[in-house]
């Protein structure tokens, strides 16, 4: 406004009459105000030039007008867009985001310094604004429709917010300051929960009102006591992995405990791995289906008598502390040892219907609990029939021996990992028609010969790992790459350096977005079914096998002859093999092993062990030693 024109305002707020000379009398008047309103009705004139008809735009408001424009460049009508992404877009506000886009469903604004929720519309329901500002003191009050949140990598110290959004169904707040659960417990609604890594060390469900919670996720916390989870009837998967748990089952439920009824009738998930659990009673989960329980102390196991739907059992690792006053075993600094647990498998009796048994990592024990000593013979067995194993997994284990009758015993089984023992003989695992994955790295099979007449027994075999045998000693290169290979792959890797952390920011930003308000998937996978994990067997040749053909090619004759031999013998044996000790199995004629003719090839044949023949395939002569 021009100075001229306040001087009208003036005289109607403060008056002319100081204006005029002081009169020959005076009168009283009452205390008038000092006006000072009129400051907000001029407003500042102070080296103020032009007419003020030019309308500024605030610097927060004209950058989130260019973020959305650059999102949606070819979006007209923002009012009908229903999703909006301003991912990592350097936003400090949201302030008249609900002005421009009215009806915006599902909104991520991840990876800003955002610290409040101003101008974000009331109509979103999917909302995911992780690794943002966002605090206790953060009002959730006006979006009263969210329905998935994501929160994760904020600065939450408790979620008190979110009690009152009545139609919440999934809520996530990983990487936060989070000390407890109270406040989110008295929400009726709420389906899946997950707040891993935070700061809760207790949880008690003691008059919760989570009666509809389906999904609990609290892994990586410092939960030592976990109380009255009866509480949750919905409740199908619970994660507890890194925690401090020294005890859960019936004891850890209500304080009264009725054997002849099962407790929690909808848990399907439990995942108890990277806790302190020394014993493990699983009778107050009678419809369990998934159980991992890795990397605890656990000797003994009670309970699957009534679990009868289990399918997956994941023991790996048992361990427990050695105390440095038993100096024996003491490293030279005289730290504890970690050692294996002996763990007791007498649970094999009453387990016979899971499908995936995973027990790689422990010193195994009889079923009288005797410990296997290096003096005796340490032999795996399988007290009953295991007719719907299919996954079988006993990665060092310290075996020497496999019990007599094992392969009969197991008639479906599909993978077997016997990786990291000391067996010598396969002879127990004949008669398992369907075996189509064998890994046996690591052993002292040392007869090439009874090996493989083990391998005709597995007709649709396709995938075989024999490597570090003393039968195929030298065959292949070290997994890691050689001396020579290092410098330029160093020389690659610093060429590479500039561009691989924005790379990996834009690799990880893509999965957060596919990530997106999911935590479970229908078939129960992300309730930790492992997939591509796989911790006790040797990798693949990453490049497809050109390190070994230069390795190969600087053998000596004498071992190149030996392991043409062994290819031949166990590619026309499995006639199904794809992978032979980590490199794919090449069938094309004039290609692979079993066509190839080179000077390998010739060397047998005038050695006398293969016959050359009209036909591709080498035929052997005899069934001598390799």
């Amino acid at each position: 406004m021009a100075p001229l024109d306040a001087t009208p305002i003036i005289a109607q707020y403060v008056g002319t009459l100081s204006l005029s000379p002081l009169s020959e009398f005076t009168m009283n008047h009452g205390d008038q105000s000092c006006a000072l309103e009129v400051s907000y009705v001029v407003g500042d004139q102070y080296l103020v030039t032009g007419g003020h008809s030019k309308k500024v735009m605030s610097k927060a408001l004209r950058s989130l007008v260019e973020k959305i424009t650059e999102v949606e460049p070819f979006e007209p009508d923002w009012d009908s867009m229903r999703e909006l992404d301003i991912n990592g877009k350097q936003l400090t506000t949201l302030h008249k985001l609900d002005e421009f886009c009215t009806s915006v469903i599902t909104l991520n604004a991840s990876n800003n310094t955002l610290s409040n929720l101003d101008g974000v519309p009331e109509s979103v329901r999917n909302l995911r604004i992780t690794h943002n500002q966002l605090s206790e003191l953060t009002a959730w009050g006006h979006l009263m429709n969210l329905q998935y949140v994501d929160v994760s990598n904020n600065q939450l110290s408790s979620l008190y917010a979110f009690k009152d959004l009545v139609h919440l169904r999934s809520l996530r707040a990983d990487n936060n300051q989070i000390a407890s659960l109270d406040g989110i417990n008295l929400h009726d609604s709420l389906q899946v929960l997950r707040a891993r890594n935070n700061l809760i060390e207790s949880v008690d469900f003691e008059g919760t009102r989570l009666h509809r919670l389906t999904d609990l996720d609290l892994e990586g916390n410092q939960i030592s006591s976990v109380r009255n989870v009866d509480q949750l009837p919905c409740l199908a998967t619970l994660n507890l992995q890194r925690n401090w748990l020294a005890d859960f089952g019936p004891t850890t439920l209500s304080d009264v405990y009725d054997e002849r009824l099962p407790v929690m009738h909808s848990l399907r998930y439990l995942k108890l791995s990277d806790n302190d659990l020394t014993s493990l009673d699983l009778s107050a989960f009678p419809a369990l289906r998934l159980l991992h329980a890795d990397r605890n102390q656990l000797t003994t196991l009670t309970g699957f008598s009534r679990c009868r739907r289990l399918d997956t059992l994941s023991l790996r690792e048992q361990q427990q502390q050695r105390r440095p006053n038993d100096g024996s075993d003491n490293d030279e600094a005289g730290n504890e040892t970690t050692i294996a647990a002996p763990l007791d498998t007498s649970f094999l009796a009453s387990a016979y219907e899971i499908r995936k048994l995973f027990l790689s990592g422990n010193n195994l024990c009889s079923n009288s609990g005797m410990a296997f000593s290096s003096s005796s013979s340490a032999t795996f067995a399988l007290p009953v029939d295991y007719l719907n194993l299919q996954y079988l997994e006993l990665a060092n284990c310290g075996l020497r021996a496999l019990a007599p009758g094992l392969g009969e015993r197991t008639p479906n089984l599909r993978v077997l990992n016997l990786n990291f023992n000391a067996l010598d003989d396969l002879a127990p695992l004949r008669y398992v028609p369907r075996l189509k994955k064998l890994l046996v790295a690591g052993n002292r099979l040392a007869d090439a010969r009874q090996f493989t007449r083990v391998l005709e027994g597995f007709p649709h075999l396709a995938r075989l790992d024999a490597r570090d045998n003393p039968a195929t000693i030298g065959f292949y290169p070290p997994p890691g790459p050689p001396s020579s290979m290092a410098s330029s792959s160093m020389s690659s890797a610093s060429a590479s350096a500039s561009v691989s952390v924005e790379a990996q920011q834009q690799q990880q930003q893509q999965q957060q977005q596919q990530q997106m308000m999911t935590t479970v998937d229908a078939n129960g996978a992300g309730a930790g079914e492992d997939r591509d994990f796989q911790p006790f067997s040797l990798p693949d040749a990453p490049d497809g096998g050109d390190r070994d053909r230069k390795f190969q090619g600087r053998l000596d004759m004498g071992t190149r002859m030996r392991r043409r031999l062994y290819e031949i013998v166990v590619l026309g044996r499995c006639r199904r093999l794809r992978t032979l000790d980590g490199l794919p199995v090449d069938r094309s004629p004039g290609g692979g092993p079993l066509a190839k003719r080179d000077k390998v090839w010739d060397a047998l044949v005038e050695s006398g062990v293969v016959v050359s023949s009209s036909s591709e395939d080498g035929n052997l002569k005899g069934e001598g030693r390799m």
